[in-house]
């Protein structure tokens, strides 16, 4: 059959021409999760590697979030954003977690654990101003019943008692 565009039809009905986009994106979809996967397992291998060694650990981390910073990919992913918190919160280095979080846009602060991740380093870090604002993250996680679970009420509770 022929389309609208005057472009073949394939069996199923596509013009070849989507069929064509639609490969090129599952495509480029299976290369970002080896992306990732590759990257989460090398944040898994230094975390392993430099267990009770902060300083050092923060030396690799600050090389791993440059390639991050570099590839698209990795850069909005969630899984990745995720675990790279886990892994500053590991060293306590709360200003990196925080500036994370920030650095990042609008649809990826909406993550949930990713604003997890941000309370909890606004709390520990402590400024001026931290304690109120991680209140107000918690506060719009739990508008969703999913988020009513004990890390995220006992992260509330722990803000409110330091």
């Amino acid at each position: 059959g022929v389309g609208r565009d005057g472009g073949p039809r394939l069996a199923s009905g596509m013009t070849l021409k989507n069929a064509l986009f639609a490969m090129l994106f599952e495509v480029q979809q299976m290369e970002r999760t080896y992306h990732s996967d590759i990257f989460l397992a090398q944040l898994q291998e230094a975390r392993r590697k430099f267990k009770n060694k902060a300083a050092e650990f923060l030396v690799e981390l600050k090389g791993l979030r440059v390639t991050m910073d570099a590839d698209e990919g990795l850069f909005n992913c969630p899984r990745v954003l995720v675990m790279l918190e886990v892994c500053y919160r590991d060293c306590q280095d709360y200003d990196a977690m925080i500036n994370l979080y920030e650095s990042r846009n609008e649809t990826l602060r909406l993550n949930d654990a990713l604003r997890y991740q941000f309370a909890f380093a606004l709390n520990r870090r402590n400024h001026p101003g931290d304690r109120d604002l991680a209140i107000e993250v918690i506060g719009t996680l739990l508008t969703h019943k999913k988020n009513h679970v004990p890390e995220i009420l006992c992260l509330l509770g722990r803000v409110y008692k330091d």
